[in-house]
């Protein structure tokens, strides 16, 4: 079964109870993603899993309430994870307020862990960098060998000059299997934004 059906196509089925087929795709789609902006808002790692989870149950319970004309998919997600990621961080603090208030005595801790537009610029960035994380899996099963190399090489800084020498290739050649792969990326992100912010 191809994993990459349209987001909207999927999401359609995945409404539907009985296709457990849909859902499954649904969850492999989205659950890391999830999993990864959980643990950027530094949850515990210990509930990060529990929370995962019950963001995807909220997410499938309210499947139906989703408007393609109201919001993108993304922002409808951002929203989901981050209303289950505030209240559980709510609890967390009343829980640690109250604990502290019978051991200490103390007056109520005030602010939040995250605030709301942080998490929602956490959210932004993580969706980028999950898409960008996701394309370049599928890039590296199109490029083998020094393509792949080159491109990490320029991507943490290096000159194309030192990445011509430490690969015994030319800077021509260097700069062309950069190019190839870069533009392959651009391509892949596209297609992903396209099958997953509809």
């Amino acid at each position: 079964m191809d994993t990459w059906v349209t987001s909207h196509t999927l999401l359609q089925r995945a409404r539907n109870a009985n296709d457990t087929d849909a859902w499954t795709l649904f969850v492999a789609r989205y659950k890391n993603f999830i999993y990864y902006v959980l643990r950027q808002m530094n949850i515990q790692h210990a509930d990060v899993e529990d929370l995962t989870q019950e963001i995807l149950l909220n997410l499938w319970k309210n499947l139906d309430q989703y408007k393609k004309e109201k919001a993108k998919f993304r922002t409808w997600l951002g929203t989901i994870i981050r209303n289950t990621a505030m209240r559980h961080i709510q609890k967390q603090q009343k829980r640690k307020i109250r604990d502290q208030k019978s051991l200490e005595n103390q007056p109520e801790i005030d602010g939040m862990l995250i605030s709301e537009p942080d998490l929602d610029r956490l959210i932004e960035q993580e969706w980028a960098a999950y898409i960008t994380n996701l394309a370049m899996e599928r890039v590296k099963e199109i490029f083998r060998g020094n393509a792949i190399k080159v491109f990490e090489l320029s991507r943490k800084g290096r000159s194309l000059d030192d990445i011509a020498d430490e690969l015994g290739i030319t800077k021509a050649s260097a700069n062309t299997l950069r190019n190839r792969v870069k533009n392959s990326l651009m391509t892949e992100i596209k297609q992903l934004v396209d099958e997953t912010e509809f």
